[in-house]
Protein backbone atom coordinates (compact mmCIF):
# COMPACT_ATOMS: atom_id res chain seq x y z
CA UNK A 1 0.00 0.00 0.00
CA UNK A 2 2.57 2.66 0.89
CA UNK A 3 4.41 2.09 -2.32
CA UNK A 4 1.38 2.41 -4.35
CA UNK A 5 0.99 6.14 -2.06
CA UNK A 6 4.53 6.88 -3.18
CA UNK A 7 4.25 5.68 -6.61
CA UNK A 8 1.06 7.95 -7.03
CA UNK A 9 2.36 11.13 -5.31
CA UNK A 10 5.77 10.75 -7.90
CA UNK A 11 3.17 10.79 -10.41
CA UNK A 12 1.63 13.80 -9.39
CA UNK A 13 4.70 15.42 -8.89
CA UNK A 14 5.72 14.67 -12.41
CA UNK A 15 2.93 15.48 -13.84
CA UNK A 16 2.88 19.00 -12.56
CA UNK A 17 6.01 19.59 -13.44
CA UNK A 18 6.44 21.05 -16.62
CA UNK A 19 9.64 21.87 -19.03
CA UNK A 20 10.63 23.52 -22.41
CA UNK A 21 13.42 23.19 -24.49
CA UNK A 22 14.45 25.08 -27.46
CA UNK A 23 17.36 26.53 -29.64
CA UNK A 24 16.42 30.67 -29.54
CA UNK A 25 18.22 32.41 -32.61
CA UNK A 26 18.91 36.29 -31.68
CA UNK A 27 20.09 38.73 -34.43
CA UNK A 28 23.43 40.84 -34.11
CA UNK A 29 22.66 43.72 -31.66
CA UNK A 30 19.49 42.06 -30.54
CA UNK A 31 17.84 41.10 -27.64
CA UNK A 32 15.36 38.06 -26.58
CA UNK A 33 13.24 38.60 -23.85
CA UNK A 34 11.84 35.95 -21.99
CA UNK A 35 8.56 36.46 -19.16
CA UNK A 36 7.24 40.08 -19.41
CA UNK A 37 4.47 40.14 -17.40
CA UNK A 38 3.10 38.23 -14.19
CA UNK A 39 4.29 34.33 -13.98
CA UNK A 40 5.82 32.23 -11.60
CA UNK A 41 9.46 31.48 -10.66
CA UNK A 42 10.84 29.25 -13.14
CA UNK A 43 14.62 28.07 -13.87
CA UNK A 44 16.36 28.03 -16.64
CA UNK A 45 19.61 25.92 -18.29
CA UNK A 46 21.21 28.21 -20.88
CA UNK A 47 23.96 26.91 -23.26
CA UNK A 48 25.63 29.57 -25.75
CA UNK A 49 25.76 27.50 -28.58
CA UNK A 50 26.36 30.49 -30.78
CA UNK A 51 29.81 32.25 -31.76
CA UNK A 52 29.21 35.58 -30.28
CA UNK A 53 28.81 36.59 -26.39
CA UNK A 54 25.40 36.90 -24.73
CA UNK A 55 24.32 39.59 -21.95
CA UNK A 56 22.09 37.80 -19.26
CA UNK A 57 20.47 40.20 -17.30
CA UNK A 58 16.89 40.28 -15.31
CA UNK A 59 14.42 43.31 -14.90
CA UNK A 60 12.10 43.22 -11.70
CA UNK A 61 8.57 44.35 -11.56
CA UNK A 62 10.47 47.88 -10.38
CA UNK A 63 12.65 48.03 -13.43
CA UNK A 64 15.50 46.88 -11.78
CA UNK A 65 17.87 45.70 -13.76
CA UNK A 66 20.86 42.85 -12.68
CA UNK A 67 23.44 41.66 -15.14
CA UNK A 68 23.94 37.76 -14.55
CA UNK A 69 26.41 36.60 -17.41
CA UNK A 70 27.90 37.62 -20.21
CA UNK A 71 27.84 33.86 -21.67
CA UNK A 72 30.93 33.02 -24.21
CA UNK A 73 31.00 30.17 -27.20
CA UNK A 74 30.34 26.87 -24.88
CA UNK A 75 29.04 28.11 -21.59
CA UNK A 76 26.55 27.22 -19.76
CA UNK A 77 24.67 28.43 -16.81
CA UNK A 78 21.87 27.19 -14.82
CA UNK A 79 19.29 30.24 -13.28
CA UNK A 80 16.72 30.30 -10.63
CA UNK A 81 14.40 33.39 -11.91
CA UNK A 82 11.93 34.55 -9.60
CA UNK A 83 8.22 35.19 -10.60
CA UNK A 84 7.37 38.06 -12.03
CA UNK A 85 11.05 38.51 -13.21
CA UNK A 86 12.17 39.65 -16.91
CA UNK A 87 15.05 37.61 -18.59
CA UNK A 88 17.11 39.33 -21.60
CA UNK A 89 19.60 37.61 -23.87
CA UNK A 90 21.43 40.57 -25.82
CA UNK A 91 23.67 39.38 -28.59
CA UNK A 92 26.62 41.14 -28.20
CA UNK A 93 28.08 40.25 -31.54
CA UNK A 94 28.15 42.67 -34.44
CA UNK A 95 27.16 40.98 -37.61
CA UNK A 96 26.38 37.41 -36.77
CA UNK A 97 23.50 36.00 -35.59
CA UNK A 98 24.15 33.58 -32.45
CA UNK A 99 22.06 30.48 -31.07
CA UNK A 100 21.27 29.56 -27.24
CA UNK A 101 20.13 26.26 -25.78
CA UNK A 102 17.39 26.95 -23.56
CA UNK A 103 15.81 24.35 -20.95
CA UNK A 104 13.20 26.35 -18.79
CA UNK A 105 11.49 23.61 -15.93
CA UNK A 106 9.11 24.99 -13.65
CA UNK A 107 7.56 22.95 -11.10
CA UNK A 108 3.77 24.30 -10.91
CA UNK A 109 2.84 26.13 -14.74
CA UNK A 110 3.54 25.26 -18.23
CA UNK A 111 6.95 27.81 -19.10
CA UNK A 112 5.74 27.64 -22.65
CA UNK A 113 3.12 30.01 -21.85
CA UNK A 114 5.78 32.64 -21.04
CA UNK A 115 5.81 35.86 -23.13
CA UNK A 116 9.05 35.96 -25.51
CA UNK A 117 9.97 37.82 -28.00
CA UNK A 118 12.77 40.36 -29.71
CA UNK A 119 14.07 43.44 -28.63
CA UNK A 120 16.40 46.11 -30.75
Amino acid sequence: MKKVFLSGLLAITLMQSCSVTSVTYIEPKKTFVLGEGKHPGYSAAIKNIGLNSVEVSTIDLSGNVTQLDDLKNGQSRAYSIPANTTVTFKNKGGTVTTALNIKLNSPSSDPARLSMGYKN
